[in-house]
């Protein structure tokens, strides 16, 4: 009698057969399996045996198999990625969850190991783009050039969150509220009743404890003013390292303040979208904030030489706020103290509106590590555009991203007619410089405003991928320009980017080219223009046309 005998390849397919069986009428359960077996096809016949009996017929025990199977692919992130996913919890399931922001909160919390030549910032990306890929979290939007700019947790992985954020102690049994959790990070053991109690030198009743530790757990889900007022200043609540605000109403200046004084280890602050109108002086205690994000507030400047004492700042994103005649301000850097900055990455935006900010210019040349700068260039000083260029040429190694916009001072509230554009009397992004060098690095260009045709330096960036153009008026020469750019991946042309009616891609141009948004004008294309396109997007209807198509094409149409 021979005995049967099954090779190991065929056993191992019987194993996973048998998984996928058991989760037949759970959807969420072989997604999340299939997503594991993609990550790692050489997983081992002992974890496939051990995750198969643990679980039983989903048609039968319901979410049970769900929590099983995230357990089982949450086992096999390497440890610090664990970290980063259980530090997402708490979230309101209703919430959309910013790619950047939790990429920099995972930075700020030392939650990133650094492994080779990686920064830590690189790292939490490739954290992020592993937890997309293994299905813990769910891309919800996307960006032009394939990236994911924002996800979503399921319910069934937020409830495994929560779980094990109590089982390792992270943040679940804070005491706090879930929308109030997730606004800051409160780590090393600190309890909710610990933040609670005054230091034992200031004698406190026993009932009025009591009742200040209930004020703190009946705190509404987002009442993060009120949570920030009650709690005294301690050693502990200095321990915090996180805290967003943004959204949050009714930020005055002592509840900013309030913070300054207490979270004085802050490495990340986010007042984006609140009622922010001034810092306060004692900003500058936040000596170890390395993120500090008021966007669309309308805060102007730091007060004082408060940015002298700001030394570890390395993501600066500024103020933006739109007038109501359209007119958009930002930020004023002081003009003395920005060049020390070393550590900065990011700066966006920043504005200039007179030769008094030359001196600026000159400071944000000193960056060498500036990864992505954003400038605002208000009223009619076009010198300003060439302080500007000789300081982006001194960031040559590193700006991998520039955005200029020009505001230009409207005669009479009327705008200019083209003609100015044809007569050569708009700002001319181009360098007399013999010794200016455009960066190498540069990966995304973003253009809005009156220009008197593309730079011609544009051509020597062969790693230019993203270009973002509006209310330039280029003609038909700018467009050939960008037709020859060898890496160039996305293009959006908004709102009079385009001087003409009709634009035409020419043959044998844009030959990388994938994402196009136009916005506002007719376009054709030419045989062989554009064979790698696989997406346009129109923000208005407009006739096309094509003379071939390479390539199946989404098209997506807004009106």
């Amino acid at each position: 009698m021979v005995a049967s005998h099954h090779s190991p390849t065929k056993v191992w397919e019987d194993a996973v057969d048998s998984i996928l069986r058991k989760c037949h009428w759970d959807t969420f359960s072989c997604k999340m399996f299939l997503h594991a077996l993609h990550d790692n096809p050489h997983i081992s016949m002992e974890d496939l045996e051990r995750l198969k009996h643990t679980l039983r017929d989903s048609s039968i025990v319901g979410s049970a198999n769900a929590r099983k199977m995230i357990r089982f692919c949450y086992t096999h992130l390497p440890s610090h990625y664990m970290t980063c996913f259980l530090s997402i919890f708490p979230q309101d399931k209703s919430l959309l969850i910013r790619r950047t922001s939790l990429v920099r909160r995972w930075v700020a919390e030392n939650l990133i190991t650094r492994r080779h030549e990686l920064s830590a910032l690189d790292e939490a990306e490739r954290c992020f783009n592993e937890l997309i890929f293994r299905g813990l979290t769910l891309a919800h939007s996307m960006g032009a050039d394939g990236r994911v700019k924002s996800c979503k947790v399921h319910p069934h992985v937020s409830s495994f969150i929560t779980l094990m954020a109590r089982e390792e102690n992270i943040a679940g049994n804070t005491g706090l509220q879930p929308k109030l959790a997730c606004r800051l990070s409160i780590r090393h053991g600190i309890q909710l009743q610990q933040l609670a109690e005054k230091p034992q030198a200031t004698c406190w009743r026993p009932h009025m404890h009591k009742a200040r530790r209930g004020e703190l757990e009946g705190l509404l889900d987002d009442d993060m003013l009120a949570f920030l007022n009650l709690v005294p200043a301690s050693s502990q609540l200095g321990l915090v390292k996180v805290l967003d605000l943004e959204g949050c109403k009714g930020l005055q200046k002592n509840n900013l303040k309030n913070i300054c004084n207490k979270l004085f280890q802050l490495r990340f602050l986010s007042l984006r979208n609140t009622d922010a109108t001034e810092l306060p002086r004692e900003i500058e205690k936040l000596r170890y904030l390395q993120t500090f994000d008021i966007r669309q507030t309308k805060v102007e400047s730091f007060p004082g030489k408060a940015i002298v004492m700001l030394q570890k700042l390395v993501h600066l994103l500024l103020a933006g706020h739109i007038g109501s005649d359209g007119s958009f301000s930002t930020f004023h850097l002081p003009h003395h103290g920005v060049g020390s900055m070393t550590n900065m990455q990011i700066l966006s935006h920043i504005e200039v509106s007179d030769s008094a900010d030359v001196r600026q210019l000159i400071e944000v040349g000193r960056l060498h590590h500036l990864k992505k700068l954003g400038v605002v260039i208000h009223g009619n000083e076009a010198h300003l555009l060439t302080f500007l260029l000789r300081a982006i040429g001194k960031l040559n190694e590193y700006l991998c991203s520039l955005s200029v916009r020009i505001e230009t001072v409207k005669d009479a509230g009327v705008f200019r007619s083209t003609r100015r554009h044809v007569d050569g009397e708009a700002d001319d992004m181009n360098s007399n410089d013999a010794a200016f060098s455009p960066p190498k690095s540069l990966t995304s260009v973003s253009i809005n405003g009156w220009i008197s045709g593309l730079p011609t330096w544009i051509k020597e960036l062969q790693k230019l991928s993203k270009i973002t153009l509006f209310g330039t008026y280029l003609t038909d020469t700018d467009i050939e320009m960008l037709g020859q750019l060898v890496k160039l991946r996305c293009l959006r042309l908004r709102h009079n980017s385009y001087i003409l009616e009709k634009l035409i891609m020419k043959e044998k141009r844009f030959q990388k080219l994938e994402f196009l948004v136009v916005e506002g004008t007719d376009i054709t294309f030419e045989q062989s223009a554009a064979p790698m396109l696989v997406k346009i997007g129109f923000i208005f209807k407009a006739p096309i046309t094509f003379e071939q198509s390479a390539a199946p094409i989404t098209f997506s149409i807004r009106n």
